[in-house]
């Protein structure tokens, strides 16, 4: 799930680097969303915008690309964060799990199983206890592949039977206040 937001992330930085945004001002105007500084980051766009006309000239990117790129790369950013805090909530170790999605970006197609081989192969080659492994590997081997919570629904029957007791309450209520109009009219 990281893994797939920060390539939506690095295709928005890559298109927008091409255009002549520079790296560093697209960072900071990032930043300036995640923070709720917009009059901040409209200044550093005009600067941007500047800048990648007089680098680029006709290729410089647009004022509208610029600001979908912006607000894309936010919005990602404010998801990957939730989903590493979901998973500092789950116990689950945050130095390892940024290094396992540097891993996972830096090969695609294997989804980082050759280098995490080569990683074991490395460690035993230079008798690196690997005791603990198969603990470690249990522990966190086998779940989900998300960090996402998991949201119990509500199965048919337990739908019936609270449609069941709302009916039963709306008869009862009904007919006491049948009865009690009954009673003073």
């Amino acid at each position: 799930e990281v893994c797939n937001l920060m390539g939506d992330t690095h295709d928005l930085r890559e298109d927008s680097m091409a255009h002549g945004v520079q790296f560093h001002t697209l960072n900071v105007m990032v930043e300036m969303g995640l923070h709720d500084k917009p009059e901040e980051q409209a200044e550093m766009m005009k600067t941007a915008l500047a800048a990648s006309k007089k680098a680029h000239g006709g290729a410089a990117i647009t004022e509208e690309r610029l600001k979908h790129n912006v607000d894309t790369l936010v919005l990602l950013e404010k998801d990957i964060g939730h989903v590493r805090r979901l998973a500092q909530l789950q116990n689950i170790n945050l130095q390892a799990f940024n290094f396992l999605t540097q891993i996972i970006r830096l090969n695609p197609g294997d989804g980082g199983e050759k280098t995490i081989n080569d990683f074991v192969a490395y460690a035993a080659l230079c008798e690196i206890k690997l005791e603990k492994f198969k603990g470690v590997a249990e522990e966190y081997g086998g779940g989900k592949n998300t960090v996402l919570p998991e949201i119990d629904c509500v199965r048919e029957d337990e739908k019936r039977q609270a449609l069941n007791r709302w009916l039963t309450d709306i008869i009862v209520g009904l007919a006491i206040g049948v009865s009690v109009f009954w009673i003073f009219f």
